[in-house]
């Protein structure tokens, strides 16, 4: 009698259990006064069904010092996502179906910091997720004028996913970088110098 008491409570529960999903932000370089997009990927470590992905990320500065170059989501997004192929909701999307737009971006504590979007799918079925990394999102950036800076892109864990019976699937995420550099210009400019300086230690060497 136990033992099927068991059997019984494992087969009520075994609907609602899932394993994990793996959030990777991808990570990228702006040239200051420039813009590009970093891709995030989800995978799952097995047999998870995902009908809804409510998403936010954040900006935070790693190195940030006066006069560098502030990265900042743009506003609005383009969602560009919804045109690939290889986007997890593909040809189930309810946000590509309603349209734009499918996120806001605003500030929260530096000039546009905060991304929020998500998408689901229109059935209500759900998609198998693969065990491979596959496309969640596209964020797009800018980058404002100055010198060098870097930023960590990271979902914040106010973020949820679920399944088609609306409970949560589990779900860890690993942060992206955004740098920027020197401007060329500068970078130019100092090679000049130093090597006008050689230059001319070379021909007070020679004298």
């Amino acid at each position: 009698m136990r033992q099927l008491f068991a059997l019984l409570l494992v087969l009520a529960v075994a609907p609602f259990a899932h394993a994990a999903l793996i959030v990777t932000v991808g990570s990228t370089s702006l040239s200051p006064n420039g813009t590009g997009s970093v891709d995030v990927f989800v995978r799952s470590t097995g047999g998870d069904t995902l009908d809804l992905a409510s998403l936010t990320f954040r900006i935070t500065p790693v190195s940030y010092p006066p006069g560098s170059s502030l990265v900042s989501f743009a506003n609005p997004q383009s969602d560009s996502h919804f045109t690939s192929l290889g986007y997890l909701f593909a040809w189930d999307s309810a946000a590509a179906f309603f349209g734009p737009p499918a996120s806001s971006v605003f500030t929260t504590t530096l000039a546009d910091d905060t991304y929020v979007g998500g998408d689901g799918t229109l059935s209500g079925l759900g998609v198998p997720v693969p065990t491979t990394d596959t496309l969640l999102a596209r964020l797009d950036l800018v980058a404002g004028p100055g010198g060098a800076s870097s930023f960590l892109i990271t979902l914040d864990p106010s973020s949820s996913f679920n399944s088609p019976d609306f409970s949560p699937i589990a779900f860890s995420a690993t942060p992206g970088v955004v740098s920027t550099p020197e401007p060329v210009a500068v970078l130019v400019f100092g090679g000049l110098l130093t090597a006008g300086g050689w230059v001319v230690r070379r021909r007070a060497t020679r004298g």
